[in-house]
């Protein structure tokens, strides 16, 4: 198992690549910018904007991914909501260009995102649920998504 890890610098995306270290797993913590993930070593990021095609085949071209943990996302809802064109470029459009590269190296693509809000209008859900969408009627079936709550362990998103 080959895995890049999108997002590393966030909550989740830190807990994973804490994961893989513990279990000596094989992956590239990515986020856009420098790591500040404390506990990764900087040998095992590298700076990748999922809205930056280059950049995306640049980390799959150094791993050769066999999963990617896809957590990268613009998630406060606030700002999704004063940058409506952003929210979209971020998770919907980015998502998709890694789902793109994934299908390219036959790689399994996993979505994991936070339970949508109440809020079903907001930009943030309507971009999570479009993300979800593009997968669902792509002819792609190598994909899962896992709505992160507090009762899902990090262990199961690696099943």
């Amino acid at each position: 198992m080959r895995i890049i890890i999108t997002g590393a610098n966030g909550v989740l995306g830190q807990k994973l690549v804490e994961y893989c270290i513990a279990n000596r797993l094989t992956f590239i913590a990515t986020s856009k910018g420098l790591n500040r993930n404390p506990n990764c070593p900087d040998y095992l990021y590298l700076s990748m904007d999922i809205c930056n095609k280059l950049e995306i085949n640049q980390v799959f071209d150094t791993l050769y991914p066999t999963h990617i943990l896809h957590t990268a996302a613009i998630s406060d809802e606030s700002f999704c909501e004063k940058n409506p064109t952003l929210c979209h470029q971020v998770n919907v459009e980015g998502t998709a260009l890694i789902f793109h590269a994934c299908q390219q190296f036959e790689a399994h693509f996993k979505m994991i995102t936070s339970d949508l809000t109440d809020n079903l209008d907001s930009e943030y859900s309507k971009s999570k649920l479009l993300a979800q969408k593009n997968l669902e009627s792509s002819n792609y079936k190598n994909w899962s998504i896992v709505h992160f709550d507090e009762n899902t362990t990090i262990e199961s998103l690696f099943n």
